[in-house]
């Protein structure tokens, strides 16, 4: 936004970047691009983002995306970090404001692929994004308590309803599949 200001008066014929391409077409939408991402102006979609051992976690984030989607949230990506290409979640989460967290507990903190993104979230300073965090467990309970910590370190906004469930999606209720999708779209 510094750099935006400093060039406000001057005509930009081209867009030398130190990491990418040069510029000498599409200046005008390149400049503009630059000024919505530096502004972390986002769309009102949402990111869902899990990890799942046996599935279960798996089955209740597409619950959520189905909820969301009739409480009016029409852009929903949803990516298994077991197998998804990071770049491209890394890509869907910068350009969504809600973002879904969903972990199993693992020998008592994250999936591991779960708090690798987390990691790479955290060192991204992704701003201005509103989070929603899922955890499963079978016998010990940690993934929410790792969640909030990282949320907690790293200022972000959390949804202030989360998800718990132990063992299977059967244990949870579809009222509060439900109550955490309308709060989440009313937060968007």
């Amino acid at each position: 936004q510094a750099a935006l200001k400093k060039l406000s008066g001057l005509e930009v014929k081209r867009i030398c970047s130190t990491h990418g391409p040069v510029w000498e077409k599409s200046v005008p939408e390149v400049v503009a691009l630059y000024d919505r991402m530096s502004r972390y102006d986002v769309d009102r979609g949402v990111c869902i983002v899990y990890g799942s051992m046996y599935g279960n976690t798996a089955a209740l984030c597409d619950e959520i995306a189905c909820k969301l989607r009739s409480n009016g949230v029409e852009k929903i990506k949803i990516y298994d970090l077991s197998s998804a290409d990071i770049s491209e979640v890394l890509r869907d989460i910068f350009l969504s404001r809600g973002l879904v967290v969903a972990s199993p507990t693992y020998n008592n903190e994250l999936f591991p692929p779960v708090r690798e993104l987390l990691n790479k979230v955290a060192e991204r300073t992704v701003k201005g994004r509103l989070f929603g965090f899922v955890g499963s467990f079978t016998w010990a309970s940690a993934a929410l308590k790792r969640m909030n910590e990282y949320a907690e370190k790293n200022a972000w906004e959390v949804l202030p309803c989360s998800i718990e469930m132990k063992q299977s999606a059967l244990s949870v209720r579809d009222e509060q599949i439900e109550e955490f999708a309308k709060q989440f779209a009313e937060a968007l």
